[in-house]
């Protein structure tokens, strides 16, 4: 089954703890996490291309696109 698809994405780092992180250092692992999830998600590069984390750590997004299914069963 093909069929149009739309797809809303929101991701939310946060930092707890006493770890005195900077705001330069958050942004490099900002963006290290969305360089880790783009690899582990086949496509999310493309929904994230032109996206960054805010400044509360949050990534939200939509996209239009195509959704595929295939269902394998066996009667018995």
């Amino acid at each position: 089954m093909v069929g149009p698809g739309v797809g809303f994405y929101k991701y939310k780092a946060s930092f707890t703890g006493d770890v005195g992180i900077s705001a330069a250092n958050k942004e490099q692992l900002y963006e290290a996490l969305k360089q880790r999830i783009t690899q582990r998600f086949p496509g999310m590069n493309f929904v994230f291309s032109d996206k960054s984390f805010d400044a509360d750590g949050v990534i939200k997004t939509s996209d239009v696109g195509y959704r595929y299914i295939i269902h394998i069963g066996y009667a018995f």
